[in-house]
């Protein structure tokens, strides 16, 4: 079975490409600045490379506990995490915890 970590086997920059076809629809003949775009998750240093490239914030978000099968690609995430523009840690106390740290840390960017 193939899973979508799989992916990168058969394209290696595959999230990337669909990440620029979708940032080009979203913001086509919209008046959004750019920069309300969220990337949810970089694991490959391509991809974390390509956001910088891009000018995206880099948040590294670290869980108090493993709740996720672990994949070898994962390994680039600890790697890059001392390049990221911010860092928090998840405790899995609900939204408002991290609503908190986008107010008082990224909103104002």
């Amino acid at each position: 079975m193939l899973q979508l970590n799989d992916l990168r086997k058969i394209e290696n920059l595959i999230f990337i490409r669909m990440l620029e076809y979708e940032i080009c629809q979203f913001f086509e003949n919209r008046s959004f600045p750019e920069n309300n775009a969220i990337i949810t998750d970089i694991r490959s240093n391509e991809e974390f490379k390509w956001c910088k490239d891009n000018d995206f914030k880099i948040m590294h978000i670290s869980p108090s506990k493993q709740v996720y099968k672990k994949y070898d690609i994962d390994k680039h995430i600890n790697e890059n995490k001392n390049e990221a523009d911010f860092s928090y840690t998840n405790n899995f106390n609900g939204t408002d915890d991290f609503g908190k740290f986008y107010k008082e840390h990224i909103k104002n960017e």
